[in-house]
């Protein structure tokens, strides 16, 4: 994958741009569910015109009726198996989007969140309901990386990062992971077995208004933070394919 482009200049800007991303989401999903309910109503009436052609002798009318139905059904269906089962995770995306006063404490955060600061210490609960600290793994070198399974970019960067960890986690690299998912704890348990992920996740199914989201100044995804021994920020979004060796320099520091 190109390597992620750098911040925008205003946090802020992006999460506004974020907020009328959720709208048109929501609008997009309250259409795609008008649409099987639609086609299915004009397979009625398709059905009803053909019927009425076929008693009447009126064979053009009857095949009108037979396209109508033959062309709507289908789509009702296609549109049920394949998109309406997402709709409750897009809207609950477009519903996460924070406040104002939400976005305002991104940016300020944000704005602190560079390389050689020392990253703000936070907590969380594990799925497993284990309590983690992040200055409890002082002395390890830490990759903190905000998520989901819906970001397709967090998604193609996973190899990489997975290889990053498989090579050097007994060395004394560490992954935190900060899930905006919005999706139920169990499919979000399946979609980190099934991908191999056994690093602590803080997970709490609230998305972009996730606490900790808003805390650390997450205003888009993927966004990651490499830190040193110290809890220090040495990069901010190392491009993932060069991830393992930023870990690899990072691991010879005292």
């Amino acid at each position: 994958m190109p390597p992620v482009p750098p911040p925008p200049s205003d946090p802020l800007d992006d999460s506004s741009l974020r907020a009328t991303a959720g709208l048109v989401v929501g609008i997009f999903a309250l259409f795609v569910w008008l649409i099987p309910v639609l086609g299915v109503l004009v397979a009625i009436v398709g059905l009803i015109f053909s019927v009425r052609g076929i008693k009447s002798g009126r064979r053009k009318q009857a095949r009108i009726g037979f396209v109508m139905s033959g062309f709507s059904l289908p789509l009702a269906a296609i549109m049920s198996i394949l998109v309406v089962p997402l709709l409750p995770t897009m809207i609950k995306v477009a519903l996460s989007v924070p406040s104002a006063a939400d976005r305002a404490a991104e940016a300020a955060v944000h704005q602190t969140l560079v390389p050689g600061a020392k990253f703000p210490d936070f907590s969380f609960a594990d799925l497993d309901g284990r309590t983690h600290k992040l200055s409890d793994y002082h002395g390890k070198i830490v990759l903190v990386d905000f998520w989901a399974t819906w970001c397709g970019p967090c998604r193609e960067d996973l190899p990489d990062v997975q290889a990053a960890y498989d090579k050097y986690h007994d060395a004394g690299f560490e992954i935190i992971g900060i899930s905006l998912d919005v999706s139920s704890k169990d499919a979000f348990k399946s979609f980190l077995n099934d991908n191999d992920m056994p690093w602590p996740q803080a997970y709490d199914g609230k998305g972009w208004s996730s606490p900790l989201a808003v805390m650390l100044g997450a205003s888009y995804l993927p966004q990651d933070y490499l830190l040193d021994r110290q809890g220090n920020i040495l990069r901010h979004n190392p491009p993932a394919a060069e991830l393992s060796e930023a870990v690899a320099e990072a691991l010879q520091m005292p």
